[in-house]
Formats: C-alpha cells, sequence, structure tokens
C-alpha cells in the first residue's frame, strides 16, 4: 500500500435556510519510517510516550485497585489506543518479514506487474 486516501466533508447552514454541503478529497503518499531516516526521532518520541504511559497505567491500577481501575470508560479507552499502537507495530513488523523482496516486484510507471 503506497497511498492513502484523505477527506473532510463539510456541510454549512445557510442564512436562507439552506444547506451547502463540500468535501475535500486528497490522495496522499504513505510516509513510513522505513523510507526515511529523518522521521525516526519522531516515531521515538512516540514509542516513549507509550511506554510512560503504560507505566504510569499500571502504578494507577496498582493505586484505584484493579476492579475499580477496570471498569472506568476513561481506562477502557486509554488501554484500547495503547493495544491498536502494539497492534500497528505488530502488522507492521509482520509485513515486512512477509512482502516480497524489492527485487522480485518488477514495476512498469505507475502500475506493478
Amino acid at each position: 500500500m503506497e497511498v492513502y486516501c484523505h477527506f473532510t466533508l463539510t456541510t454549512e447552514i445557510t442564512r436562507a435556510g439552506g444547506v451547502l454541503p463540500s468535501s475535500d478529497f486528497e490522495t496522499v503518499r504513505l510516509y513510513t519510517v522505513f523510507e526515511s531516516p529523518s522521521i525516526w526521532w519522531l516515531e521515538l518520541v512516540v514509542v516513549g510516550f507509550f511506554v510512560w504511559f503504560f507505566i504510569e497505567q499500571v502504578m494507577s491500577a496498582r493505586r484505584a485497585g484493579f476492579r475499580a481501575y477496570v471498569t472506568k470508560l476513561s481506562t477502557i479507552l486509554a488501554n484500547s489506543n495503547v493495544l491498536a499502537y502494539t497492534c500497528m507495530w505488530i502488522f507492521r513488523i509482520m509485513s515486512l518479514s512477509l512482502a516480497p523482496k524489492e527485487s522480485d516486484v518488477e514495476v512498469k510507471g505507475n502500475m506493478y506487474v
């Protein structure tokens, strides 16, 4: 996957009472840390944040008690964010191991053959 789509859908209510819909559609190239070493520092900051956040959550669970900790909606949402980030890295590493070698992929223009 080399590109993804970013789109915005908005509606505006005019003074006359009508609705004016508008949209913005943009295709953007997917930019990963594996393509540019200059973005590694940003990824390390994000990883550092999630490690710190995980440690804070463990300490919070110990202070509040496990049952009280896991029943709060904010905790469930925060931990689902950590889980999604962890799954992203697992899938990213798996895709690197399952992807074909660059020499095996023949590219002609914008089409993969």
